[in-house]
């Protein structure tokens, strides 16, 4: 009866030990998961940040390119309206003129 009851303690921590060492495994699995997961989450910001530091610097740059060309598009109106003004402001005087004292 000892024997069993040896056998039966002998097992039962032989049983507690393989609980241990794949609690143990257990944790280190997981604290790898954790530190992967860390790991690609950097990666992933990383990966945000110079795409969003990409699409502001093309952004930017159309921004640009537009106000030039806006500003260009005015500055040639402007051109042309002054010197259709410089052309035409006495005829426009006195058609503005005659009409006024008709």
């Amino acid at each position: 009866m000892e024997k069993i009851l040896e056998r039966i303690i002998e097992t039962d921590r032989a049983a507690r030990e393989k609980v241990s060492v794949q609690k143990q495994r257990l944790e280190m699995i997981n604290d790898e998961i954790a530190a992967e997961k860390a790991h690609i989450d950097e990666k992933l910001q990383q990966s945000a940040n110079e795409a969003i530091e990409k699409t502001k610097e093309e952004t930017d740059a159309k921004v640009k390119s537009e106000i030039s060309r806006i500003d260009a598009y005015f500055n040639e109106t402007e051109e042309a309206l002054n010197k259709s003004y410089g052309e035409n402001r006495d005829k426009w005087i006195e058609e503005i003129f005659s009409e006024v004292i008709k």
